[in-house]
């Protein structure tokens, strides 16, 4: 063995054992990248699912009040507990745009808004399960629709329980001016029946009064008193007769009359309870 084969097996042998560390390590450094990864792939998982369960809570509590809102809006009870009754929110129409006034859509727009946004949170499905940076890329992206989505059915029932409030007041307006209408009609009525009424019963006891005083001309009432024989239409004066002799005495019986006291004459009963000249 000559002194240079000597003196190259060191280096060799160095080279080796060289060669073999860098495999251990590039072997190690491999196994913590991997680790890395799937640690970060585990965190973007464990975010999404997360984010897709906010966003799915967010959602039921729309739907929620979508639903109560949708079933509000078909009550046609009037508020005041009055009982009064509105015409259906569904068949009130849309208004359209004056002055400062801005339009207003229909009952049936507002409806259909707010249906159309829960089908279209209905289309949303997120997954509930994560294996890999794609799946949680794809939940995440599902999250964000659900949220966007949740917002806008949440603005759009806002809209409509505000514009059913509105029609609910408008509605409690135009019944409250009715009723005022037909009260008004109701108090005019009676009022005109009681002046008929009055008016018929003064007409009644007119005529009743002119009967009366035409009757009363029709048959006067002649009396005598004190030597004078009087009437409703003046006085006039008493008949005197002489007695002949021998016809009776005075207060007595002559030809069916009487002489009254004084021998003034002959009177007879008029019929009415008082006297009148013998004829």
């Amino acid at each position: 063995m000559t002194e240079t084969t000597m003196g190259r097996k060191p280096g060799l042998r160095l080279i080796a054992i060289l060669a073999a560390a860098a495999v251990i390590v590039g072997a190690g450094v491999a196994v913590g990248a991997n680790r890395a990864y799937g640690a970060e792939t585990s965190r973007q998982c464990g975010a999404a699912l997360q984010a897709g369960e906010k966003a799915a809570t967010r959602a039921s509590k729309a739907n929620k009040a979508a639903d109560v809102t949708l079933k509000a809006i078909t009550s046609t009870t009037l508020p005041g507990g009055k009982g009064w009754k509105s015409t259906s929110y569904a068949a009130h129409p849309a208004v359209a745009a004056v002055a400062a006034t801005s339009a207003r859509p229909s009952g049936v727009d507002f409806i259909k808004a707010v249906g159309n946004d829960k089908l279209d949170l209905a289309a949303l499905h997120a997954e509930k399960t994560c294996g890999d940076r794609a799946a949680a890329k794809a939940i995440t992206a599902t999250a964000a629709k659900t949220r966007q989505a949740s917002s806008q059915l949440s603005l759009d029932t806002s809209a409509l329980a505000i514009d059913f409030a509105t029609f609910q007041k408008d509605e409690t307006a135009r019944v409250a001016a009715e009723v005022a209408a037909t009260k008004k009609k109701a108090e005019a009525e009676a009022a005109a029946k009681k002046a008929a009424a009055e008016a018929a019963a003064k007409a009644a006891a007119a005529a009743e009064a002119a009967r009366v005083a035409a009757a009363r001309q029709a048959s006067p009432v002649k009396s005598y008193t004190g030597g004078t024989s009087s009437s409703r239409g003046g006085s006039t004066p008493p008949v005197a007769r002489s007695t002949p002799p021998g016809a009776g005495t005075l207060g007595g019986d002559i030809g069916g009359g009487v002489v009254p006291p004084g021998g003034y004459g002959c009177v007879v009963s008029n019929g009415h309870g008082g006297t009148m000249p013998c004829p």
